[in-house]
């Protein structure tokens, strides 16, 4: 569809999407798409437009304002904007462009996730397979083919990953993590400790505790009784380790405390998880 709007050329497409029950519910779905070429009239200046944009630069260069500040994106770069929110996005020079409009029931966490610990404009490692997943989420347009939803989710996870995968983690705060998370699997029956992790890291305890939340989501503890719990999992449906066997190898100060843990992270007993056919 040939779409008139100020600073878009006319060998510039707009096409637009209905996502089935199904897609809405399960997947990442599409709300419009397109391939714009633009002079340097073209500015998109909204209040909102109740989805995710997803903007993938071939060619030329141009601008994202992101709460008040503004970021430049140039061809091979990919922006990722909430557009939910009042958004600015445009060229001064002119650009061809592949975007997206998306949304889907994890939008929301995918996308804070990305905004909390990566960058929201991107040059993806590898830029040909961004471009092809670009390129096959709008081929069924150009063709006038049926969409296929689980395509159009699986190319959007991709290039939604490769903002995560970006993320700029030191290489050395990467491997120091790593290291803690292998003692923690491999010394579950050992008294284990913040002060321990913390001087395996050169951090202060304080730190440590916020630098291992912010690279894996949890706190410390939150992960070991995690790997303890599921440790746990493992030897009651593979083993006939008795219940007191398998909270002291899982390292549990007693078999109320591994009674009152595991139902609290699994929901059920320990006896109940055992027996149940699930």
């Amino acid at each position: 569809m040939k779409l008139k709007e100020t600073g878009v050329l006319e060998t510039s497409q707009v096409f637009f999407s209905t996502a089935g029950e199904n897609a809405r519910s399960l997947f990442f779905y599409l709300l419009c798409c397109g391939n714009y070429d633009c002079n340097f009239h073209y500015v998109v200046n909204r209040k909102n437009y109740y989805s995710f944009l997803i903007l993938y630069v071939v060619k030329g260069h141009g601008y994202v304002v992101y709460n008040g500040r503004k970021s430049f994106i140039k061809a091979g770069e990919i922006a990722l904007i909430d557009c939910y929110k009042p958004h600015v996005y445009g060229t001064d020079s002119g650009w061809k462009i592949l975007w997206f409009h998306f949304d889907g029931q994890n939008a929301r966490a995918w996308y804070n996730r990305i905004k909390n610990t990566a960058n929201l404009i991107i040059k993806p490692l590898d830029s040909n397979r961004s471009l092809s997943c670009m390129e096959e989420i709008l081929q069924p347009f150009y063709s006038n083919m049926q969409v296929n939803e689980v395509l159009v989710h699986r190319n959007i996870t991709i290039l939604l990953s490769d903002f995560l995968y970006r993320t700029k983690v030191p290489a050395d705060a990467e491997t120091c993590v790593n290291k803690i998370i292998g003692h923690i699997n491999n010394n579950l029956t050992e008294n284990l400790t913040i002060e321990q992790f913390a001087e395996m890291a050169c951090l202060s305890p304080y730190y440590f505790i916020r630098f291992f939340k912010k690279q894996t989501g949890y706190s410390p503890h939150e992960f070991l009784i995690h790997a303890r719990v599921n440790a746990a999992q493992y030897y009651l449906k593979t083993t006939s380790l008795s219940l007191k066997e398998i909270c002291f190898t899982c390292g549990f100060s007693s078999e109320s405390a591994f009674s009152n843990t595991f139902r609290r992270i699994t929901g059920m007993t320990p006896v109940t998880y055992k027996n149940s056919a699930s």
